[in-house]
């Protein structure tokens, strides 16, 4: 009897190695918080719990470990060990009573990122109202490098200062490592919007105000314009009730013809003066479009004093229209 109990003492303090899974990742842009979980049989007493194959990357000063499922279970110390392309970590463990105990190891990685994507798709005219629609799906694009199966792994996206942006957590394998997290149906004005003293050609442009739901954080856009895809962009960050302007393509329905009047500069200031041009713009669409003419095309709603003056807004009817600007120049 006395000699069973020394084997038991002898194999309590033995390190069991057993399987860990990775369960849950919460990602951020810059790395990841993962959990690992392991279930296994214990005695009463102590002992230790090995976990092997965790990412090189871990971070130590980030590592937290639990325990659940049998009474009295407490975490005695925490040893990290670097093996060949992974590290181990020893787990010294006691319980009151034998049971299954779950532990969980947390930590944080570099190596796994996300950042935002979308795909913003433009409805420019609709049968029940004026104007247009963008359903502007966004995605999250996941950068991994662990080499770990995501199998059954809870996913939760987050981003600083605003916290979780995913509806619940996502559940499976990484399909092209991308994970839808919302869609935006926004009602939006369609117009054309040219800058003809500097480029011959007119863009299709939506505007409109988000409204509800997950903020819209930056990140690159493919644009489809009433089915077909016509590019890309980058979408700034945007919350509710923000007001935004984007770009749909060149519209090959519009031509715009350009020319100097016979007057000549004529100075307005110390050091401007402006320029007279007749402008010939024609409209081969079925119907009529909004139109906004800039002196150079603007990046933001911000810019809309670029605007050409006594030409800021108007609809363009199908045909040619013929109209005379002012273009304000720097004198030299």
């Amino acid at each position: 009897m006395k000699l069973t109990s020394t084997l038991v003492g002898v194999l309590l303090f033995w390190p069991l190695w057993v399987q860990a899974q990775l369960t849950a990742a919460d990602i951020y842009p810059s790395h990841a918080a993962m959990t690992w979980t392991s279930v296994t049989n214990v005695a009463p007493g102590t002992g230790e719990l090995e976990i092997k194959g965790l990412p090189i990357s871990l971070n130590d000063n980030s590592l937290r470990v639990s325990l659940q499922g049998v009474a009295g279970a407490a975490v005695n110390f925490i040893k990290i060990d670097l093996e060949a392309d992974s590290k181990k970590v020893t787990i010294a463990f006691e319980v009151d009573e034998s049971g299954v105990l779950t532990a969980e190891v947390r930590f944080e990685t570099p190596d796994v990122s996300w950042r935002s994507e979308y795909n913003a798709r433009l409805n420019s005219s609709l049968s029940d109202r004026p104007g247009g629609e963008i359903t502007l799906q966004h995605f999250g694009r996941i950068k991994q490098s662990t080499d770990i199966s995501w199998t059954g792994v809870a996913i939760r996206l987050s981003a600083s200062n605003i916290g979780p942006i995913m509806a619940g957590s996502k559940t499976g394998e990484l399909t092209d490592n991308r994970i839808a997290i919302a869609e935006h149906i926004i009602p939006v004005d369609v117009e054309l919007w040219s800058a003809p003293i500097v480029e011959q050609r007119g863009y299709y442009v939506a505007t409109g105000v988000l409204g509800h739901g997950i903020p819209v954080l930056p990140g690159k856009a493919q644009l489809f314009r009433d089915g077909q895809i016509v590019g890309y962009t980058e979408l700034p960050r945007l919350m509710r009730g923000n007001r935004f302007a984007v770009e749909f393509g060149v519209d090959e329905g519009f031509q715009v013809q350009i020319s100097k009047t016979d007057e000549g500069m004529r100075p307005i200031a110390a050091s401007k003066s402006s320029q007279l041009y007749h402008l010939k713009l024609t409209n081969s669409h079925v119907g009529a479009a909004p139109m906004r003419l800039f002196n150079r095309m603007p990046a933001s709603n911000e810019d809309a004093q670029e605007e050409i003056p006594n030409a800021r807004s108007f609809v363009l009817r199908p045909g040619s229209t013929s109209i005379t600007i002012s273009h304000n120049v720097a004198a030299r």
